[in-house]
């Protein structure tokens, strides 16, 4: 607390515990920084991933037969 400047102090319990959250705004158009670039890439990475890894079912018998496949497959 006692690191933040006066004028963001005058209002706060001397005693009190604060957390600083800094977020840096893009501008439009502006290029985003190397590290937010390789960010967006690994979540898209992940999200095609995840979208090849989730079978899609349209109903809750399609759900049932994939479980007692993936169960059976332990059985053989």
């Amino acid at each position: 607390m006692s690191k933040l400047p006066e004028d963001l102090r005058d209002d706060l319990d001397p005693t009190a515990t604060v957390r600083v959250v800094i977020e840096e705004e893009v501008r439009p158009g502006a290029k985003a920084p190397e590290q937010t670039r390789e960010r967006q890439q690994i979540f898209k990475k992940l999200a095609d991933f995840r979208r090849q890894a989730r079978p899609s079912f349209s109903s809750a018998d399609e759900i049932n037969a994939h479980v007692r496949s993936l169960r059976d497959e332990w059985d053989r």
